[in-house]
């Protein structure tokens, strides 16, 4: 193995890469890449650290993988209840209701038919059965 072949497979290393990667990558077989590894003394970078936004507990992250902001996902549902305004809502949606013909926008559900469960209620009585449209 050449000296460049060997300069390779380290910064490969150091990028987080596993041996069957560095071996596609630089061309050198795998058995030559493991022996090579195991017999160099290679320290894995520092990964970086930060803190979770709810708790402040400390937070280790992974090489090559976005970084995390929170420390479970019970930190995260209760960080964003809190900070609601942040949230980017895209889904609104405008309709008519059929009972009472009021207009209304209603926030992520696309099949919604009465502006209310009165709306709904009333238009199943003057019906006298279950109306074909039942979300609400």
């Amino acid at each position: 193995m050449t000296t460049n072949e060997k300069e390779q497979i380290i910064a490969l290393k150091n990028r987080g890469l596993g041996c069957n990667r560095i071996a596609k990558i630089s061309g050198v077989p795998l058995g030559t890449v493991k022996s090579f590894l195991s017999r160099t003394d290679i320290k894995p970078p520092e990964l970086p650290t930060g803190v979770c936004l709810a708790c402040g507990k400390e937070i280790h992250n992974t090489a090559n993988v976005k970084s995390k902001r929170f420390c479970s996902g019970a930190c995260r549902q209760k960080w964003w209840n809190a900070h609601l305004y942040l949230v980017n809502r895209k889904a609104f949606y405008d309709f008519t209701c059929p009972h009472c013909g009021k207009k209304f926008t209603a926030y992520g559900n696309d099949h919604r038919i009465y502006c209310s469960r009165e709306c709904y209620a009333e238009a199943r009585r003057k019906n006298g059965k279950l109306s074909e449209h039942y979300h609400v």
